[in-house]
């Protein structure tokens, strides 16, 4: 979990990005008084104090005021055990996780079910990767979608997929970059206009690819999805169908 832990400041900041940008509105979805930010979502809103304040919190004597993500971040790299701070990480996801509940599906944890649902996640994780199952369970999935091919430098790689859930009539889309070693840059999930066909839905995954890519400047990029119609119909530049 260490690399991953470098990456949190970056990743944070994609992601506080592409959400001003999807709403446009700049105020916290939960207090609906400060304007949202990453150190706002996550340290200073006083739902997330409240979380922090729960017993097994690694901080919750800290002050919650004070300067950006990136100076709080630094602070706890300081401070915290390479544990605490693998703690601090899973309360932050579930932080999040419990903002994203609630602004598309009104749903909204309590700050000792936030702190113990993180603590549960985060200690699964911890025993998949001591008894090996983590590597197992990717093994298996390689053997099912096929060996992954790495772009060549400097282009990335762009995988998207979409699922559509019929009987609740919702839709989703997930979007992954990947350098050409294979590194994760970025991942974006959102939930989207409801389609009936599934072929509609990889067509918006692949359009939400595309405008990720051009929000963050990706201009050399393979794209790659398991929907043969979609790929097939972006290649044919003679496509003449409703949907071409």
């Amino acid at each position: 979990m260490g690399n991953t832990l470098s990456e949190v400041p970056t990743i944070l900041r994609i992601k506080e990005s592409i959400q001003k940008e999807c709403t446009g509105d700049p105020r916290c979805p939960i207090c609906l008084q400060n304007e949202e930010s990453v150190v706002h979502v996550l340290w200073s809103c006083p739902a997330s104090t409240d979380v922090w304040a729960e017993r097994g919190s690694p901080v919750h004597k800290w002050n919650s005021n004070g300067g950006g993500f990136e100076e709080l971040w630094q602070e706890m790299v300081r401070k915290l055990r390479q544990s605490e701070l693998e703690r601090v990480v899973a309360i932050m996801h579930s932080i999040w996780y419990r903002r994203n509940a609630w602004v598309f599906e009104s749903s909204f944890s309590s700050p000792k079910s936030v702190i113990k649902k993180a603590l549960v996640r985060l200690d699964d994780y911890q025993k998949a990767l001591r008894d090996g199952r983590t590597e197992v369970r990717k093994t298996k999935q390689v053997k099912q979608i096929g060996e992954w091919q790495k772009p060549e430098d400097p282009s990335v790689k762009v995988n998207f997929d979409a699922a559509v859930n019929h009987k609740e009539k919702r839709m989703g889309v997930g979007v992954v970059i990947r350098d050409s070693m294979g590194d994760v840059l970025v991942s974006l999930s959102a939930q989207i206009q409801w389609v009936n066909s599934q072929f509609m839905a990889e067509c918006k995954a692949l359009s939400k690819a595309l405008e990720l890519c051009k929000d963050l400047g990706f201009y050399n990029a393979w794209f790659e999805g398991d929907a043969k119609g979609v790929v097939d119909g972006v290649n044919n530049e003679e496509d003449d169908s409703w949907v071409g």
